[in-house]
């Protein structure tokens, strides 16, 4: 801003001061008055002068600020646009001026107002070039469905040198005046638009984008069986689009998989997360929100093939000093505290025969084949009479039921008042069954072709039942004693024992430490219902409420029971390698050249013979093998039997199943252990609905 007063420190008049102010205030001398101060000084003002800026330019003369004013003096003229635009190009500024600013610095002037820090004018910075990009369509926190934009991308773009306030070129920052292309790489669930400018998703999941590359997480878990599909689900797509049944139907349907979409659990899972969406939007709002969800959800499940029962007999008895049950009743086994006394001419029971099975579904549509129940000849035995179409069994004597090994008979009972021990000695019976009204103490025997009722318990000793072994309180072992039953073990608890049977265990309260091996089922249902220690093995499948507890005692669960064939043959192998060992001995482990070159010439005869027997040995070892693989893989794909429990799992239980094993690494809920043939694996899975009433 130029100075409208200035002191002149010598002049030798008036017009001398008047002349050298006229320079200084750079103005005519007649719009000068000069008035000496003092001898030979003089002080100088302009009379007329127009309104004036005082103006700050930035170093890089990239803006011009407004610091000062000084409005006009005599006949100057006042501050106006043409007036601003002289003084700003008087101090160099010819670019960038605010015409918006100038209105305002006018106004305030005329209403003198405060008008420092007004910016008049301002450069145009340079722009850098930019690299491509790619931008996401939406909020890609929430899925995407196939046909949607995942993602365009934004053009690489050309740098643009700016402009400062003097006019002059302001250049690019960097060496590089054209940003970088881009090309979209397509990873999982991702295809490129045909203009390559658009990632398109394939597949509903979460899409990804890092560093160029796109790729859509798959939220559909597909079972390797085709039978469940499980996903996870949100409220809205990316694009806030509502994921509707017809929407997710339609992903699905491009799967081929049209069969068993569960329409129920979609709307409670959707009224879940609106609840859930609710809660949240009453928090603070912002992209670090938890994103509404609910994983594991089972949309879609086949309906698994049902094969048919095998043949049966269902048996109908009298209860001890009681009425006779219905004869639509099935019998009860855990009714242990009722002894199976029949009377003559009673039903005993009726032949249900082999169902049909009922084919499944999978997830595609397709059918998964099940097989017919097997029929099974089950046949009267003693004292049993059935009737001309072989449907109807009745008993021909007052007596006690006995089934083993599908023969159906009623047996004479030997009565023994007290306990097995001193007093009575050892039981052996050929004929019919033996009922116990007290226990059978340690070391002492009771063997029977028939059932085995024992009104206490039975202690360390040596049962052989041709029926049943029933026992109204417990067994209790240590280290000696066996019950070996080729029908099924019956008691309130089992602690150390040793049970062999060809039909199921059922133990009510405690099974302890035990060593059970069943062809039919092990069962502990009843009271704790709990299977602790010891090795459990069961052909058709283990319940109980608990396996295991919690201070990790081992316990070892095995569904698979050895076929006569399979054991004979294990012998049989177990023999041969006896056989090679002991040649082995004799002749030694090298090839049987070797054996031969350090043979002396007269023994070489006995020696090859030697060789040819260990080498026909070898080759009955390996086809036994093969044998043995055959019958394993057998059992595999027939493998149906599972463990339900009903409570907990504790950790460290050991599970083998059709030759698989697994063990226990943490607490397990209520689920169904389970062979899956697709995978060759032990399955864990929620137990069916229709088992709940056994917790009851």
């Amino acid at each position: 801003m130029r100075p409208r007063v200035v002191t002149i420190p010598s002049a030798a008049d008036d017009k001398a001061a008047t002349l050298q102010a006229a320079v200084e205030l750079e103005t005519e001398p007649d719009n000068i008055r000069v008035k000496e101060v003092s001898g030979g000084q003089f002080r100088a003002q302009i009379l007329n002068a127009d309104a004036d800026l005082d103006i700050e330019i930035s170093p890089d003369w990239m803006s011009a600020t407004i610091i000062g004013y000084a409005p006009q003096v005599g006949e100057g003229k006042p501050l106006s646009n043409n007036l601003i635009t002289r003084i700003l190009r008087d101090n160099g500024i010819l670019f960038g001026i605010d015409e918006e600013a100038c209105a305002e610095l006018i106004k305030k002037v005329d209403a003198s107002g405060k008008i420092e820090g007004i910016v008049i004018a301002k450069g145009k910075e340079p722009v850098p070039p930019k690299n491509a990009k790619l931008e996401p369509e939406g909020d890609l926190r929430y899925p995407v469905f196939p046909m949607m934009t995942i993602c365009n991308k934004v053009a690489a773009t050309e740098g643009v040198p700016g402009e400062n306030i003097k006019s002059e070129e302001v250049a690019i920052p960097g060496a590089a005046s054209q940003g970088k292309d881009l090309v979209i790489e397509a990873i999982e669930g991702v295809e490129i638009s045909d203009d390559e400018i658009s990632a398109i998703a394939t597949t509903y999941g979460l899409a990804k984008i890092v560093a160029g590359r796109v790729s859509v997480e798959p939220l559909l878990d597909i079972s390797e069986n085709n039978m469940t599909l499980t996903t996870t689900l949100f409220l809205h797509d990316s694009q806030g689009e509502d994921i509707t049944i017809e929407r997710m139907q339609e992903v699905l349907k491009s799967l081929e998989l049209v069969h068993g979409f569960d329409e129920e659990v979609f709307k409670q899972t959707r009224q879940t997360l609106l609840e859930e969406s609710v809660k949240t939007n009453e928090e603070e709002d912002g992209e670090d929100q938890p994103v509404p969800s609910v994983e594991g959800v089972v949309l879609m499940r086949g309906e698994p093939e049902k094969d048919g029962d095998d043949a049966r007999l269902e048996l109908f008895y009298e209860k001890d000093g009681g009425a006779p049950k219905d004869e639509n009743a099935r019998v009860d086994l855990r009714e242990f505290n009722s002894m199976r006394n029949v009377k003559t001419g009673q039903k005993l029971a009726s032949y249900i025969p082999a169902q049909v099975g009922v084919p499944g579904k999978t997830l595609k549509g397709e059918p998964i084949p099940a097989k017919d129940g097997k029929e099974t000849e089950f046949h009267a035995g003693e004292n049993v009479n059935v009737s001309d179409d072989g449907t109807e069994f009745t008993s021909a004597i007052d007596g006690v039921i006995v089934f083993a090994r599908n023969i159906l008979s009623v047996t004479d009972v030997v009565e023994i008042k007290g306990n097995v021990d001193y007093s009575s000695g050892n039981v052996h019976i050929d004929k019919g069954s033996v009922n116990i009204q007290g226990s059978i103490l340690s070391e002492f025997m009771v063997e029977s072709p028939g059932t085995i009722l024992v009104g206490e318990g039975i202690e360390s000793a040596i049962v052989i039942a041709g029926g049943d072994v029933e026992v109204k309180r417990g067994i209790m072992m240590q280290d000696k004693g066996k019950i070996t039953a080729c029908g099924s073990v019956i008691a309130h608890f089992a602690n150390n024992a040793i049970i062999e049977t060809e039909g199921d265990v059922q133990i009510d309260n405690e099974i302890s430490n035990c060593k059970i091996k069943a062809e039919g089922k092990v069962i502990a249902l009843n009271g704790k219902g709990v299977i602790m220690g010891g090795t459990i093995q069961a052909g058709k499948g283990i319940e109980a409420h608990e396996l295991g507890s919690a201070m990790g005692v081992k316990t070892q669960i095995i569904i698979d029971v050895s076929s006569p064939e399979h054991d004979n043959l294990v012998r049989e192998k177990l023999a041969t390698l006896e056989v090679i060992s002991k040649i082995r001995r004799t002749i030694g482990n090298e090839p049987p050249k070797v054996i031969l070159e350090r043979t002396p010439l007269a023994k070489r005869k006995i020696m090859l013979e030697l060789i040819k027997a260990q080498m026909g040995h070898l080759e009955k070892v390996q086809k036994i093998d093969q044998e043995l693989e055959k019958m394993a893989q057998e059992r595999k794909a027939s493998a149906k039997a599972v463990v339900n429990v009903y409570k907990t799992i504790h950790p460290g239980v050991s599970i083998t199943i059709a030759g698989v094993h697994m063990q226990t690494k943490k607490a397990l809920g209520r689920c169904c252990l389970k062979y899956d043939l697709s995978t060759d694996e032990i399955r864990i899975l929620p137990l069916a609905e229709e088992t709940s009433e056994k917790t009851a």
